[in-house]
Parts: structure tokens; C-alpha cells; sequence
């Protein structure tokens, strides 16, 4: 019943595209799922599924490492739990060798192609200075009033229920009522406000609730649990928070959803444990609501493209790529046909091994027509590109750019993106003049150098 949600809220339902944020996420679950069956495993299928742990980081660095670092010390964990107990402890040290050994691999691979210095710049210490969110605000969702609301009606439920010592029915559905009260309330704001915006909001707010929840139960349930169910909830936690490292609980949420219903599923579990009576008659209503009005609530997340409003998804016609190395792209608005006039042009008028700069960029651009970039940097975005103007300039002189495209309307909706686009071409007019205008792309060619020395004296 709780994979129900999944149908609108799985890894690839909120941005339904091939992306590294699922992508790890996927990776995750395969290695969660090897965890939790890693005790009744021979010692080679635990050696290899210690290898899978180290597979998310080089998907998503952050999200990756978070769980990579935790799954290595609750390992740790369990074999002094275990060996204090006097229980085997071979599939774990066979699988903390298998992470070590599959992480020196692909630090050496990436030493001998990339080199780890280089590799940490970027994929660390570049990506954190741009993305990293202060402590401040990675703790501001666990101050919302709608969470605390939602901890004191789950938490009350949880003590009605291990307080019924005679079993009552009656107590049974009250407390089930309490625990459910915080997952309903996201449906239930469906028919009280229309804004997408502020039901988005309640819906993530389950996310910091389910944590803290989560975090309680684990630590309730310590002496009931063992092996890997003792501390998976822990490894998932903090794996989560990892990925609240990238856009926090707004931007991060979206691909990782299995993995807040892995911990419902634990928190369940939890209650059932600890309860000293039968809890059916409170469970199966949780777990009955926990599914209908998570999947309603997420199903209208979805449709509202809320967590992708910050692209143009024109009303207009649905147009189809004609040119073969697109074929099945569809796209509402002129977008396709603008780019197919660039192509054309690109195609007629440049040649291939003069160097093209576009601005802000164009993903398109050089896998539709097999030209090798000769800039450094196709997007520019603060979270990829490094370069300020002026470096901008200096590079595309000292790189012999040719040529310069420019977008006019844009697709995502970014003012910082507009503002830096307008500030480079500001620079770049002085080497550049203008030489076509296409429907949604301005062409500059590089000025003669009888041009640019008299730009340069205007200067």
C-alpha cells in the first residue's frame, strides 16, 4: 500500500527525464536493497554489494557521498554491535572491503584520466561554493509551524496507542486518526487553496516531519532491531540530507520520494513493534490514508509543474523535430523551429572548424550538428560556468572564436541568467558585430582587425 504514492511521486515522475538526481537515487535503492539482505548473503555477494555503495557518489557527488559515508559507518557500527554479541560479522567486513576497494579503483581511474585534484575542484569544492546552502537555512524547514503541528498530532496518536493496553477499538482509530492527521492535510489543502506554490509547500513539509519521525522511532526501536533494519532509517536520513545540500527541501525533494517512503514504511514498522497490543485496527487505516492522500497530493504536485516553474511551458501548438538527430523531440511553442532555423543557418554559413561561442547557450546545439565545442563552457549558468566577463572575453579571444549566437527568449525563466548574458554581450560587442538575425537567435561574426583596432581606440 505504501508504494502506492510512487505512482506520482516514483524517481522520474516530477521531471519525467533521464536525469542525475533520480539516477542516483535509483542507484541508492539497488544498494539498499542489497544492504537489507546483506546478512543471509556469501561472503563474494556481500564483497560486491560493498562494491555498489560506492556507484551513487559518481552519479551525484553529493547525495552519493552522504550515503556512501553513512552506509560505511553503520557497517562499522553493526559489526561492534554484532561481535559485542557475540554474532557473525563476515558479511559486513567482506562488504566494508568491497567499498574501500571499489572506491581506491575509481579514485585511481580518475588519477590516471582526469586527475583528483582536478576532479575535487569541480565536482566538490566548485559545485559547494555554488549550490551549498548555510546551516541556517538547511535548518529553517524544521521550523515551520505546519511541522511541529504535525510531530505533536503523530507523536499524541503513537501514545494513544501504546497507552491502550486494553486493546480498544475505539482507541485504536483515534490514535490512527492523530498519526494520519499529518499526512491528510496536504489533500485536504487541495480544496482550501488554489495557489500550486503554497500546496507544494504542504506537501514538502512532510519531507523535515517524516525525518524527524523517523530519527525518533529509529532510536525507539534500537533494542528491537538488528542487522541492517537498525540502521537503514539512519543511512536514509542522511542520505536525504545530502541532497538537501544541492536546492534544499524545495529543489532537492523531487527525485528521492522512494526514499521517504521507505522511511514511512520503517516508522510503521516502528509502532508495531513497540505497541503492546494488536495494532491493526490503527495501522491498516494509517497506511490506507498515508497512501490515498499522499498519492492525491502528489499527483497535483505533478500536474502543476510546480517544481519546474521556472520553465516556459507555452500553451501554444505542439510542434515535432524534422531534423533526424532529434527525432521523437516534442515541444510546445516555436522553440523547435527557432533552433532548426540556427541549424540550417549554422550549417550553410559557418564552417565546422571555426569556433562557435553561444550565449546564454544551447544543449542542442553541438549534439544535433557534430561540431566539437571550442569553448570551454556550453551553459552559462552560475552553478557550471566559472568565468566572469572579462575572462569570457579574453578566453574567446585567446581560443580564435569566430563566431558568437545569442538567445534572445529564453526557456528558464532565470533573471541572473538574462543579466549575465547581457553583461558578457555588453563586452564581446567590441570584438563582434552583428550579422544575421534569425527568429530567436542573433549571429555575431569576429570583427576584421582594421575593426578591432578602431573599437579598440574608440574604447
Amino acid at each position: 500500500m505504501l508504494c502506492v504514492p510512487a505512482v506520482s511521486l516514483g524517481i522520474y515522475s516530477v521531471y519525467p527525464h533521464p536525469f542525475y538526481d533520480p539516477d542516483c537515487t535509483l542507484a541508492i535503492l539497488i544498494c539498499a536493497l542489497l544492504l537489507q539482505r546483506l546478512e543471509a548473503t556469501s561472503s563474494q555477494v556481500a564483497f560486491l554489494s560493498g562494491l555498489t555503495l560506492v556507484i551513487p557518489l559518481f552519479v551525484k557527488q553529493n547525495t552519493g557521498l552522504a550515503f556512501l559515508v553513512s552506509a560505511t559507518v553503520a557497517l562499522f557500527l553493526l559489526i561492534a554491535i554484532d561481535w559485542r554479541n557475540r554474532r557473525p560479522v563476515r558479511a559486513y567486513i567482506f562488504a566494508i572491503c568491497g567499498a574501500l576497494i571499489g572506491l581506491a579503483s575509481a579514485l585511481l581511474v580518475i588519477q590516471l584520466t582526469a586527475g583528483l585534484q582536478n576532479y575535487c575542484q569541480w565536482t566538490i569544492q566548485f559545485a559547494a561554493s555554488r549550490r551549498m546552502p548555510p546551516m541556517s537555512e538547511m535548518l529553517a524547514a524544521y521550523s515551520d509551524k505546519s511541522v511541529l503541528l504535525s510531530t505533536l498530532a503523530f507523536a499524541d496518536g503513537a501514545l494513544t496507542l501504546w497507552f491502550n493496553r486494553t486493546g480498544s477499538r475505539a482507541l485504536h482509530l483515534l490514535s490512527s486518526l492523530l498519526m494520519s492527521a499529518p499526512f491528510a492535510w496536504p489533500a485536504i489543502y487541495l480544496l482550501i487553496e488554489p495557489d500550486p506554490s503554497d500546496r507544494a509547500e504542504r506537501l514538502l513539509a512532510l519531507w523535515p516531519f517524516i525525518l524527524i519521525v523517523s530519527l525518533v522511532s529509529a532510536i525507539v526501536s534500537f533494542k528491537r532491531r538488528s542487522g541492517t533494519p537498525l540502521v537503514l532509517p539512519i543511512v536514509l536520513i542522511a542520505t536525504a540530507h545530502g541532497a538537501f545540500l544541492s536546492q534544499q527541501l524545495w529543489g532537492s525533494t523531487y527525485a528521492i520520494w522512494p526514499i521517504w517512503i521507505i522511511l514511512v514504511a520503517g516508522v510503521i514498522e516502528a509502532i508495531n513493534s513497540f505497541s503492546k497490543s494488536k495494532t491493526s485496527w490503527a495501522t491498516i487505516p494509517l497506511v490506507g490514508v498515508i497512501a490515498v492522500c499522499t498519492l492525491i497530493a502528489g499527483a497535483a504536485y505533478v500536474s502543476s509543474h510546480e517544481r519546474l516553474d521556472y520553465a516556459e511551458l507555452t500553451d501554444g501548438e505542439l510542434a515535432h523535430s524534422k531534423l533526424p538527430q532529434l527525432r521523437g523531440l516534442s515541444m510546445r511553442g516555436g522553440w523547435i523551429s527557432g533552433f532548426e532555423e540556427l541549424v540550417d543557418y549554422s550549417e550553410r554559413e559557418i564552417p565546422r572548424d571555426e569556433g562557435i561561442l553561444m550565449l546564454p547557450g544551447e544543449d542542442l546545439f553541438y549534439y544535433t550538428t557534430g561540431r566539437r565545442p571550442r569553448f570551454p563552457v556550453l551553459m552559462f549558468d552560475r552553478t557550471i560556468n566559472p568565468y566572469s566577463p572579462d575572462e569570457i572575453r579574453d578566453l574567446a579571444r585567446d581560443r580564435d572564436i569566430r563566431w558568437l549566437i545569442v538567445k534572445q527568449d529564453l526557456q528558464l525563466q532565470d533573471d541572473q541568467v538574462k543579466q549575465f548574458r547581457d553583461e558578457v554581450l555588453g563586452l564581446l560587442e567590441q570584438d563582434f558585430e552583428q550579422v544575421e538575425s534569425l527568429d530567436n537567435y542573433e549571429v555575431y561574426h569576429r570583427k576584421t582587425s582594421e575593426d578591432e583596432n578602431d573599437a579598440d581606440r574608440l574604447h
